[in-house]
């Protein structure tokens, strides 16, 4: 019966944690135990690197992944706003 009335914040709430967990690199280079590598560290060493092309291609994808991640929250939150 509340979760209708929550979801909109919730899910609000859970995409902006996204956004800026996306693109979080610091913190992904202090934690990630040897041998892990996330996408941010990744699209880093192929720069620091010279392989500036593997890195954008990564970064590409990257940013579609989080693009079509938005786009379908705001979809949701759209469809399921409360007094609609």
């Amino acid at each position: 019966m509340v979760a209708p009335l929550v979801f909109p914040s919730l899910l609000a709430a859970m995409l902006l944690v996204f956004a800026v967990a996306v693109r979080e690199l610091v913190t992904s280079l202090l934690l990630a135990p040897a041998g892990v590598q996330t996408t941010a560290i990744f699209i880093w060493r192929q720069f620091e690197q010279g392989s500036v092309g593997q890195g954008m291609a990564m970064a590409t994808v990257a940013m579609t992944v989080s693009l079509a991640t938005m786009l379908l929250g705001i979809h949701l939150h759209q469809r399921f706003q409360p007094g609609e």
